[in-house]
């Protein structure tokens, strides 16, 4: 599969707020991410190409505290045809970054079924992620199951925010109270989760292959079910597309200088990557392979799946100074300070 940009909008700090790609050759899926950091203000740049408003996307977490460590975005898949017409959303995404509470370097990330054609409309996966004591990690994960709720079509570009769409669908920032409970597998069925016990572990430095497989197999077996096939086969469409094969050309200039190369989106880390690693090892195992094989990342050619942990495994073995930097960029941004209480209408606004 070769994939192609097709087109791509950016945000006013440089990091791309739209990706369309597609195998243009073969006909194949037609993959599209919109996605924004929450302090994004309104207007200018605060709208996609296809014409999604930031507030739509990121609906109650925009300009909220803490809102330039939440990142908003939509996942929309369909064929050539239904570009021209309309194209189907079917997953919906949130990641946050340092939630209150938990240590620096935790991650908070959800992804919602939205797929209309799928049983577990409204289903969330949850992940967590906190680092303790010397490269050690403790891992959470929730399945929580689709709500009792009717099904109403989600297309790009959003004509308001997802919970007005379908006001059965809470907003994705909500209180995880608000959400049905987690569940676990036994013996091929559904039951309650344990949240002290199901699907929590720990990994460190010293953990096995062996000891990783045994820990992720409930959660594994769990979306497994035959209710979530259709959520489980997005969320691996998903990686199928996080890598976008070859690095998309970005058009903006970088916060650093014109070099459209080094703009913000080709540095390493992308404001929805969290996702593609937290959930790779549930939805599409194979990606596990590149952490015993480092070399296989580049010498893929018929999954582009394992591609989205070569540039990490790089950057670790050769100990390139700038990953630091793009690490440090992304999450500086905008200083914690949303730029529209600057009051300001400069078409630069965020750029200085």
């Amino acid at each position: 599969m070769g994939l192609s940009q097709t087109t791509i909008s950016v945000c006013n700090d440089g990091n791309v707020s739209q990706l369309d790609v597609t195998d243009k050759v073969n006909g194949g899926p037609y993959y599209r991410i919109e996605v924004y950091r929450c302090s994004q203000p309104s207007g200018g740049f605060g709208v996609t190409a296809s014409g999604s408003r930031v507030e739509y996307i990121a609906g109650k977490d925009h300009l909220s505290n803490g809102c330039n460590r939440i990142f908003r975005y939509t996942f929309s898949l369909g064929d050539q045809s239904s570009i021209l017409t309309h194209l189907p959303t079917v997953l919906e995404g949130r990641e946050e970054f340092n939630p209150s509470g938990m240590r620096d370097g935790s991650w908070e990330v959800r992804l919602r079924d939205v797929d209309t054609m799928s049983r577990s409309y409204g289903a969330i996966l949850r992940g967590i992620v906190e680092p303790f004591g010397d490269q050690s990690y403790a891992l959470r994960y929730e399945l929580r199951p689709a709500p009792d709720i009717s099904k109403t079509e989600i297309v790009s570009p959003l004509a308001s925010p997802i919970s007005r769409i379908n006001a059965g669908l809470p907003d994705l920032g909500s209180d995880v109270s608000t959400f049905p409970s987690p569940v676990t597998i036994s013996d091929g069925k559904l039951f309650a989760a344990d949240a002290k016990r199901d699907h929590r572990f720990a990994i460190k430095k010293a953990a096995t292959r062996a000891m990783l497989d045994d820990q992720f197999a409930n959660i594994q077996k769990t979306i497994r079910h035959p209710e979530f096939a259709r959520f489980l086969a997005n969320l691996d469409a998903y990686e199928e597309f996080g890598d976008f094969g070859a690095k998309p050309t970005h058009p903006g200039t970088n916060l650093v200088g014109p070099n459209a190369r080094l703009a913000a989106e080709s540095i390493f880390v992308r404001q929805y990557r969290s996702a593609l690693v937290l959930f790779g090892r549930l939805t599409s195992p194979e990606m596990a392979f590149g952490a015993a094989k480092p070399l296989s990342l580049a010498e893929w050619k018929t999954n582009t799946r394992p591609g989205v942990y070569s540039i990490f495994v790089g950057a670790a073995i050769n100990h390139v100074a700038i990953y630091k930097l793009g690490l440090d960029k992304v999450h500086s941004d905008y200083g914690g300070i949303p730029m529209v209480s600057a009051r300001s209408s400069s078409p630069c606004l965020g750029c200085r």
